[in-house]
C-alpha cells in the first residue's frame, strides 16, 4: 500500500527515540517515502502521543532513559486501543535484535532492526506492518 495524497489516508508513523540524530534520520527517510510523521523523545511522551494520535505504526527505540521500548510495548498491550498498533523496535544491540527476530511470527505486528538501520529493510517492514491485520478474537 502506497500512501495516497489525501493526508487523512496517509499513514501516521510515530518515531520514538531519545537520540535527536536518529529521530531526524528516521523522520526524513519515512517522510520521503510519503508518510506523515510525529516524534517522541521518551517512553512516556510516546504513550501520551499513542493515546492521543493513534498512529498506524511506531518505530520504537529499545533503550531510553525513562521507559524502555519493551516497557512501552507492555503498557500498550494492556490497552485495547493500543495493543494492535504495529511496532518496529530499533536497537543498537544487534545481537538482541537477531535473537528477538527469530521468535517473531507473521502473526505478530512487531519487527526488530539494528542501528545503524538499513533504509530498504526499514521501508519493507513499514509496508509489511501497515498491511498487517489483527487476528479476530
Amino acid at each position: 500500500m502506497h500512501p495516497s495524497s489525501q493526508s487523512s489516508q496517509v499513514p501516521l508513523i510515530l518515531v520514538v527515540d531519545d537520540e535527536p540524530l536518529v529521530r531526524k534520520m528516521l523522520t526524513i527517510m519515512l517522510q520521503r517515502a510519503g508518510y506523515r510523521i510525529e516524534t517522541a523523545v521518551n517512553g512516556q511522551e510516546a504513550l501520551d502521543k499513542i493515546e492521543s494520535l493513534h498512529p498506524n505504526l511506531i518505530t520504537l527505540d529499545q533503550m531510553m532513559p525513562d521507559l524502555t521500548g519493551e516497557e512501552v510495548r507492555e503498557r500498550m498491550a494492556q490497552d485495547s486501543k493500543m495493543r494492535d498498533i504495529p511496532i518496529i523496535f530499533v536497537s543498537a544491540v544487534v545481537d538482541e535484535v537477531r535473537e528477538r527476530q527469530v521468535n517473531i511470527t507473521d502473526a505478530d505486528p512487531i519487527r526488530f532492526m539494528g542501528k545503524p538501520f538499513d533504509r530498504d529493510l526499514l521501508l519493507g517492514y513499514v509496508e509489511e506492518l501497515l498491511n498487517w491485520k489483527p487476528r479476530p478474537n
